[in-house]
């Protein structure tokens, strides 16, 4: 089977044979240590994505980028937007970003760039996205979720009295990292009401947005043009598509607001390299058959994970909505060792730590289902019987 030309059935390209162990996510570990915390894929890409870069990079050339991007580039992403999620958008709307990260210190920095707040929706919040956010804004204010049962809930009264006139941005993820909750049209349309009241800019990443495995997923921007509200939404192929390693992503807004933060900066901030581009492109090629080969993949994972740790007391698991990773909080007293350094100890298996999240915490741990079936189910038996041995719940 040449993974070049042949597209596999799901059961054989997702399996332990084609998992993959060359990527950042396994970069520094000791040998015979398994990587289940970052957030990226262990399948390697479909084929289409290498297949569009092989045949077109002669006719794109390898010069410096536009700074909007090709306009062939932002089409299909306008293709793929309408054909994922029924999202109309006009190519005015659309501009291509070396990384969301990056985007995201534009437009903070922009739209702050005469003072202001920022209130954040969700906690626990991506160290990376907190970091750049307190850089430019002294007073940031984050909203919690409310919880019932293993699933979580925008607090109102909370978001409302944290926003102010001197609110200037309300930055959102969603669906959220590290708890994949997805907030629900009517969450959305919530927030739009009070950022419209005190004009705020809505700053939302989406890049898990096309692994939505409960059908609640709704684009900010989609909502938001249509209440008239100013928003910018973020996302990438990278982290659903497992092409991490190109980078890039894109912008969506109203032109007025994509002029705004272009002509603060006053020179070509956005040029993304046109090797990332053709990457891009043909992630959408192949979209559609991949998402629907992969995301069945990561519900069935999900739901074998949860079920077993489930039965862990001591386990505070949120079942996500989208994505592919699991927050959990282990309740234990008296101790306020790392978990996941006790895990990567004991089992040679790497969780995502809570100290890279903010705020900072040592017993919150994130595991990565992106894998196939057979590496999931071993790894996860082994936390299971570890928790079970170490911390006495109720099922042993």
């Amino acid at each position: 089977m040449d993974p070049q030309n042949d597209w596999p059935e799901k059961w054989f390209y997702f399996n332990e044979d084609w998992c993959r162990r060359n990527t950042g996510k396994w970069f520094g570990l000791k040998p015979g240590v398994t990587s289940m915390g970052i957030g990226e894929l262990d399948f390697p890409p479909h084929p289409g994505v290498l297949k569009r870069i092989y045949s077109d990079l002669h006719n794109i050339g390898t010069g410096y980028p536009e700074d909007r991007g090709l306009d062939r580039t932002i089409q299909a992403i306008a293709s793929f937007q309408k054909q994922i999620f029924s999202h109309e958008l006009t190519l005015d709307e659309l501009v291509i970003v070396p990384r969301v990260t990056f985007a995201i210190e534009a437009v903070i920095s922009a739209i702050l760039s005469d003072g202001g707040e920022v209130v954040v929706i969700g906690n626990p919040v991506y160290g990376r996205f907190y970091d750049i956010i307190s850089r430019f804004s002294k007073n940031v204010s984050v909203v919690q979720f409310s919880r019932i049962a293993d699933k979580l809930a925008l607090d109102m009264a909370s978001l409302e009295q944290a926003i102010s006139s001197r609110t200037k941005v309300i930055f959102i993820c969603n669906p959220h990292n590290p708890t994949g909750y997805c907030l629900s049209q009517k969450e959305i349309e919530s927030i739009g009401k009070l950022a419209k009241l005190y004009d705020a800019l809505i700053l939302s990443d989406e890049i898990y947005g096309c692994l939505d495995l409960s059908g609640k997923f709704v684009p900010s921007f989609k909502i938001m043009k249509r209440m008239g509200v100013r928003c910018v939404a973020l996302s990438s192929f990278g982290k659903a598509f497992a092409v991490n390693g190109f980078q890039g992503g894109y912008m969506m807004s109203d032109p007025d607001t994509i002029n705004r933060i272009h002509s603060f900066f006053k020179r070509p901030v956005f040029a993304t390299s046109r090797l990332t581009q053709l990457s891009m492109e043909g992630c959408v090629d192949c979209a559609k058959d991949w998402l629907t080969h992969l995301r069945p993949v990561l519900y069935n994972n999900r739901n074998y994970l949860h079920e077993l740790l489930a039965e862990i007391d001591i386990l505070d698991l949120i079942l996500p909505d989208a994505g592919y990773s699991t927050w959990i909080h282990v309740r234990k007293s008296g101790d306020n060792s790392d978990v996941s350094e006790q895990i990567s100890d004991t089992l040679n298996i790497q969780l995502g730590s809570g100290k890279y999240f903010w705020p900072k915490t040592n017993n919150h741990i994130r595991i990565n289902f992106g894998t196939s079936k057979e590496n999931l189910m071993g790894k996860v038996k082994s936390i299971h019987d570890y928790f079970v041995n170490q911390y006495f719940p109720k099922r042993r």
